[in-house]
């Protein structure tokens, strides 16, 4: 539309120009909230109002102090965006996060967090994200970290067009939601979600053609990594809670969508097959934790090279623990124990420290396991076992299914 006020005004129909300027206005206002494009229309505006020679010079006035502030959102915009870049790249690199010193903007946010409702809306996009981040690697107060995302939900939530007009972005929100809610240990703050995540997923009738859908939906094409992140998450939650009485009905909703699969993403579509096979793995249903698993380690080989030298340590591990589940016969269990030595063999191979450490405290325990029959003495291995893996390092790390599955363990044995 824009481009049709160029034209107009080029004709030198400034009065129809006007009336598309108003039209243009009004859409980015309650729709868009472009604001480089509402700065830009009054740009045009201010030209056809010289172009036609008005008398009245307080309508231009009004547009050049109107023009002043449109420019000050686009810069809170800038700055805003400059602090979300410059902490996202230094938690890439751990570097310098100690020093690192936020914008004006952001400070006064820090100090009254209702300040939000005087920003610009892309600007309390990258300021409460940036907030967010900053809680958790600069502060580690995993709890405020959660609060600045449960308000940048809310203006995604109390808005008619964000959710469509930002997709990505609310559900990269979603996302960091839920990873808040896990370094806090506080899942059960992201129970509420769940339910409009499923919703987003059942109600698009690109999905679901009979699908009857609100007008607050989301709608998501065929193969968009969006709807693959959703159910990403959805897995993810239901490893936490995998004893839900609606988790089964959730699980089956994510494998039927991924019957589905156009052109996921790979390294997305493994992270899916792991987490439903983690899934399955804690609900003892293990004939289907093997079908996943084995989808993850089929895909592997792929990339080119061996196929060992392509497995995922977490799948490897998440194997031997379904086999030591599955062993009841003398020779499954000799079968395990070398499954279990290939394991504490490769460990080496892994990059970070403490996945090195829970992954030999976790397995070498596993292996003591497999052969004792004293049910109390099973019980304090496990329960030493529980020690190894401290539940946020193990939920940074991709180890928590294994936390999950000892908790489940102690539990079962008390």
């Amino acid at each position: 539309m824009i481009q049709d006020i160029r034209i107009l005004q080029q004709k030198g129909l400034f009065e129809q120009a006007l009336g598309v300027v108003k039209k243009v206005k009004k859409e980015l206002a309650e729709r868009y909230e472009n604001e480089l494009k509402a700065f830009e229309v009054l740009q045009l505006e201010r030209r056809i109002i010289l172009a036609m020679r008005q008398a009245d010079y307080k309508v231009l006035a009004a547009l050049q102090e109107a023009s002043r502030i449109q420019w000050q959102k686009v810069s809170l915009i800038l700055a805003t965006t400059d602090d979300f870049e410059n902490i996202l790249y230094r938690i890439r690199r751990l570097h310098f996060l100690e020093n690192f010193a936020l914008s004006a903007v952001n400070s006064k946010l820090q100090e009254d967090m209702e300040g939000v409702v005087d920003l610009p809306f892309e600007a309390n996009l990258q300021a409460l994200a940036t907030l967010s981040h900053y809680y958790i690697y600069v502060e580690s107060d995993p709890d405020r970290a959660i609060s600045y995302i449960q308000k940048l939900l809310e203006q995604f939530e109390n808005h008619k067009y964000r959710k469509n007009r930002y997709p990505e972005n609310y559900v990269q929100t979603l996302i960091l939601f839920f990873n808040r809610s896990v370094q806090a240990d506080r899942i059960k703050a992201f129970a509420p979600t769940i339910q409009k995540i499923r919703t987003i997923l059942s109600d698009n009738t690109d999905l679901f053609p009979n699908a009857s859908t609100g007008p607050n939906q989301i709608e998501l094409s065929t193969g968009t990594v969006i709807q693959y992140r959703l159910m990403a998450i959805l897995a993810n939650y239901y490893n936490y809670n995998w004893f839900a009485a609606d988790a089964p009905d959730a699980m089956e909703q994510i494998a039927l969508l991924l019957r589905r699969k156009p052109n996921i993403p790979a390294a997305l579509l493994e992270t899916l097959y792991f987490n439903i096979a983690s899934y399955n793995v804690l609900a003892y249903q293990f004939e289907r934790a093997r079908l996943f698993l084995d989808h993850i380690f089929i895909s592997y080989p792929k990339r080119g090279g061996k196929a060992d030298e392509y497995r995922p340590f977490e799948a490897e591990v998440l194997e031997g623990v379904l086999l030591f589940e599955q062993s009841r016969k003398q020779s499954d269990k000799e079968g395990v124990e070398q499954k279990l030595a290939y394991l504490l063999a490769i460990i080496s191979q892994q990059k970070k420290e403490s996945v090195k450490r829970m992954a030999r405290s976790f397995i070498s325990r596993l292996n003591l396991l497999l052969f004792e029959t004293d049910d109390q003495i099973v019980l304090n291995t496990f329960k030493s076992m529980l020690k190894g893996l401290d539940r946020k390092e193990a939920a940074q790390h991709g180890f928590i299914t294994f936390r999950l599955w000892v908790d489940k363990k102690i539990a079962e044995l008390t």
